[in-house]
């Protein structure tokens, strides 16, 4: 029913925010200048939309990792 649509729609977004920011975590550890500046700034963007639906101590990994 709607409720386990809802739960898969949740469980893909929380997937696809877990690659997408481990490629930004890529970009910005291997970028220099503003690519890396702007690399960061998206990381902030996508953990601000799409990071309540990650556990706290991940975000703060990934946080850890783009250090």
């Amino acid at each position: 029913g709607r409720a386990d649509a809802a739960a898969a729609l949740v469980a893909d977004v929380a997937a696809e925010t877990r690659r997408y920011a481990g490629d930004l975590v890529s970009e910005i550890r291997a970028g220099e200048g503003a690519d890396r500046i702007a690399a960061r700034r998206r990381m902030e963007q996508t953990l601000a939309l799409a990071g309540p639906l990650l556990p706290p101590a991940e975000l703060a990994l990934i946080r850890e990792r783009a250090a």
